[in-house]
């Protein structure tokens, strides 16, 4: 156990100076939890699933519900979406439009097949974000709230 422990500290150092040494501050190091609570590591290998991963799910569902209040009518980005259960809701919930995008190859095709019918997906970083239209709502991942334009 404390083998992976530091085995895993250590990649996350090396992820981190890789990161910052490329100037690409925002890059995959995320575990990417999915619905039916599939987890993918940082390098889209399935991983077990713990509690920690579970709660950060269901706490993602909670933001989205919150977020769904706002939404009827509106056209709404999701700026780092995962894996796209979000941008689903979204839908659900009225939205006119609805845009995900996310740094990772492995979410963005995940969210492509399995919600691509509501949402519209790409590839890219929240320091990238380009091709996109003014939003009425837009949900930031890295800033953990929704805005109103």
């Amino acid at each position: 156990m404390a083998t992976g422990h530091n085995t895993r500290k250590m990649v996350d150092r090396l992820t981190h100076f890789i990161g910052k040494a490329s100037g690409r501050y925002f890059f995959e190091d995320f575990i990417r939890v999915y619905p039916d609570r599939v987890v993918y590591n940082r390098f889209g290998l399935k991983r077990k699933t713990t509690e920690d991963d579970v709660n950060n799910y269901l706490n993602h569902l909670k933001v989205y519900q919150f977020a769904a209040q706002f939404v009827e009518g509106k056209i709404v980005a999701d700026i780092g979406c995962g894996s796209g259960y979000g941008c689903e809701i979204l839908a659900r919930h009225g939205a006119r439009k609805v845009f995900g995008c996310d740094i990772s190859t492995h979410a963005i095709q995940f969210a492509r097949q399995s919600y691509g019918a509501v949402a519209q997906f790409s590839k890219q970083g929240i320091t990238d974000l380009r091709d996109l239209l003014r939003f009425s709502i837009r949900r930031d991942n890295q800033q953990r709230g929704s805005r109103a334009d």
